[in-house]
């Protein structure tokens, strides 16, 4: 039985936005009844895939793929080099230059002068604002993150948020000079900061013993910490308010890991230097989940 336009129209005035715009791909006759009374609007509405960026490790650059010919939806092209931006010479390259995350249509991306979120298509753009500086840290597990959250049928604006470095193993401390008149004088100028052993173990057991349960008592307080920890301190920037606010989130449920076990994966290099991979992440309906070393998820 068909509903009356005026009782249809008001069923679909009820249903949100996103879910209105999945509606549309249920069958053509749905998808014909919302087009038809402007209910979503049309750079809102799911579309094809046009191209899928890609980021290189060597040389540091990214580069855009996208269907050529009559495959080619009809619609602008997009500007797959960003040479819309501010900063952006043809064929640059750095290591500072690269997508950071991408989320519904828009980029982060980010190089030695700045960073940006921007729309390929439309070749939109903004500058987003220095980030407060955090306390120097010392070795990390894995390098800070940024990623992008963006949901056009809820909102028009967009967040980012920056996810600080995991602390690595804290370094062994050097080992305690000579004092600098004992040495001989051609000496003096060439003090070693640090002296070679065979290895990080025989090094420490060579250390002083006040030094060595100094640096042992580190380790075991950094290993110990629960991952994720029980507050997670974010970075967040809004499009709405142009500001970096502090964000504390809470975790739900137990600990799923220690540093000590996520720094003894065997992907973890000596020292707890940065893994040597790019983590993912995705928002979806709402959520934003984050791809974490050892094969665990964050949401």
């Amino acid at each position: 039985m068909d509903l009356p336009d005026e009782v249809l129209d008001d069923v679909l005035s009820r249903v949100p936005p996103r879910l209105l715009a999945a509606c549309r791909r249920v069958c053509r006759s749905w998808r014909d009844v919302i087009d038809g009374r402007g209910l979503v609007l049309a750079h809102l509405a799911p579309g094809p895939v046009r191209g899928m960026f890609v980021n290189y490790t060597d040389p540091r650059m990214h580069g855009f793929f996208s269907r050529g010919g009559a495959a080619a939806p009809p619609s602008p092209s997009i500007d797959g080099s960003l040479l819309f931006l501010p900063n952006k010479p043809a064929n640059y390259s750095s290591r500072r230059s690269r997508i950071r995350d991408h989320c519904n249509g828009l980029l982060l991306y980010q190089n030695n002068k700045a960073t940006y979120v921007c729309n390929p298509a439309t070749r939109r753009w903004a500058t987003l604002p220095p980030r407060p500086l955090l306390p120097a840290a010392g070795p990390r597990f894995y390098p800070d993150r940024f990623h992008l959250v963006f949901d056009p049928t809820v909102s028009l604006h967009y967040r980012v948020m920056f996810f600080p470095e995991v602390p690595g193993k804290p370094r062994p401390p050097p080992p305690p000079l000579p004092h600098h008149n004992d040495l001989p004088r051609k000496r003096r100028r060439y003090m070693p900061s640090y002296v070679c052993m065979r290895s990080e173990s025989d090094y420490i057991e060579s250390l002083p013993s006040p030094l060595r349960a100094r640096y042992e008592q580190e380790v075991e307080n950094w290993g110990s910490m629960e991952w994720p920890p029980c507050s997670y301190a974010l970075q967040v920037f809004s499009s709405e308010t142009g500001v970096w606010e502090g964000r504390c989130f809470v975790r739900q449920g137990d600990a799923v890991t220690t540093l000590s076990e996520m720094c003894s994966n065997p992907s973890a290099s000596t020292y707890g230097r940065a893994v040597r991979c790019y983590a993912a992440a995705v928002y979806w309906q709402g959520a934003f989940y984050l791809n974490c070393p050892l094969g665990f998820i964050m949401r």
